[in-house]
């Protein structure tokens, strides 16, 4: 009788258990959307601040370069505003999905892409900078977000005991340098997936040939940590040198000798 009665209710109960493992999947899917959600609030905060909390804590500090997304709607006052910054990732073409991912963010100053970085699913980042802003010291003290910060230059020993990175944020750097083409070489030695190169570039020579303009003093927006002002071909050649090959993602000029330029770009493959 027994195998009798569960062969007889086989065909009544097919129907239920299909409608289950539908939703089975359908739970699994709003899991991992809520998940997202959560991840994208969040940020990967650590500490034990809410984001209203880090914010009013932000207030105090004085003054932000970056707008930095602290979960809730809540942002730093920077001065990018995010508005200006949601943009900037968009037309940089910043990786929207960087699940899994290593990332390293050189000359990362407030830590707004590095938290970026992390909201996007990124494994691990690093953040390095020669100094370290009061803006940026606050959100370590708080343990707002998992990155890792290390007080490194581009141009250390330490740097070159980097290991090499899925994706590599080099963005307003550049021309910062004394020694670009060095600075570029080294990007491309901790280079291991793609990279993200966003420079100021001066087009006041054209762009028929490689230039480049020195700035001995404050020329450049009155500001004497700015030491380059390379065209768009002179960029480009100097990636190429550096063993990238790459796609330029925007050209945005205020003045001739003042605009901005980012690419995305990978390392060659050796034949």
């Amino acid at each position: 009788m027994i195998p009798f009665q569960i062969h007889r209710r086989i065909p009544f109960v097919r129907r239920p258990f299909i409608q289950r493992d539908q939703l089975i999947r359908e739970r699994n899917e709003l899991t991992a959307q809520l998940r997202q959600v959560t991840r994208e609030r969040d940020a990967a905060r650590t500490g034990s601040l809410s984001p209203k909390e880090l914010y009013e804590g932000a207030l105090k500090v004085g003054w932000w370069f970056h707008s930095v997304d602290l979960g809730d709607g809540y942002y730093t006052p920077g001065l990018k505003s995010k508005e200006q910054m949601a943009g900037e990732a968009e037309k940089w073409e910043f990786p929207a999905n960087l699940t899994g991912k290593t990332v390293l963010d050189i000359g990362c100053a407030d830590g707004a892409y590095s938290v970026l970085a992390l909201k996007r699913g990124a494994k691990s980042v690093l953040a390095i900078d020669e100094q370290i802003t009061g803006a940026l010291a606050f959100l370590l003290e708080a343990r707002a977000f998992s990155f890792e910060f290390r007080n490194i230059s581009l141009f250390s020993d330490e740097f070159m005991m980097l290991p090499k990175f899925d994706f590599v944020i080099f963005a307003g750097v550049l021309y910062h340098t004394q020694d670009p083409m060095l600075a570029l070489n080294r990007v491309y030695r901790v280079t291991g997936g793609s990279a993200l190169i966003e420079t100021h570039v001066n087009g006041s020579l054209g762009n028929d040939r490689p230039c480049i303009v020195f700035y001995e003093g404050n020329e450049l927006n009155n500001d004497w940590t700015n030491w380059v002002g390379p065209n768009p071909a002179c960029v480009e050649a100097m990636l190429r040198t550096a063993g990238f090959v790459f796609r330029r993602t925007t050209l945005v000029y205020a003045t001739p000798d003042n605009g901005r330029a980012s690419y995305i770009a990978e390392p060659k493959k050796q034949s």
